[in-house]
């Protein structure tokens, strides 16, 4: 929450056109678009190509942003849609490999459950991995996730549904 609140702030210097905030906020954001962006795409050269025009387009775009606390989904969606641009480039491929691993939640070395668990989700559709991330390890809500990927809540909420369901069933729990 301090991060977010720091972020805004940085922005809002930023948007009055100080150089060293706009330099800051990049760096700021640049880690957890660039996770996003290779859980979209599954390609790492792919995927910093279409962070590094997210970049772009959100430096560009920062004085047309009228509320920070919009500034999140914002960059998210603006990085979903160079992710897209970059797909649309490609050939089709159903060859798919491993993606990096999710962030860890603290510095220790993660639990065997927690590599269950990663492994798990490495298994979903890289679409259904962008949504765990944005869930999960980011926190957003569903309305804010529909709003970053321009699908219903009812869509958002089935589609984490049955991501559940899969996880579930790749543990081998029962319900």
């Amino acid at each position: 929450m301090v991060k977010k609140v720091y972020t805004e702030f940085v922005l809002l210097k930023a948007q009055q056109g100080d150089t060293e905030a706009l330099q800051e906020l990049l760096n700021l954001i640049n880690d957890k678009l660039s996770l996003f962006a290779g859980k979209l795409l599954s390609d790492e050269s792919l995927a910093q190509d279409a962070l590094q025009n997210a970049l772009i387009a959100i430096a560009a775009g920062l004085k047309t942003l009228r509320s920070p606390r919009a500034f999140h989904t914002w960059i998210y969606r603006i990085t979903s849609y160079k992710c897209h641009d970059q797909l649309r480039q490609l050939p089709i491929n159903t060859d798919s490999d491993g993606l990096d691993a999710l962030p860890s939640t603290d510095d220790t070395e993660p639990s065997d459950t927690e590599l269950d668990v990663r492994a798990a989700i490495q298994q979903l559709a890289h679409s259904d991995q962008a949504l765990v991330y944005l869930f999960y390890y980011e926190g957003f809500t569903v309305a804010e996730i529909a709003d970053i990927l321009k699908q219903s809540q009812g869509t958002l909420k089935s589609r984490l549904f049955h991501i559940r369901k899969k996880m579930q069933h790749l543990f081998g729990e029962q319900s």
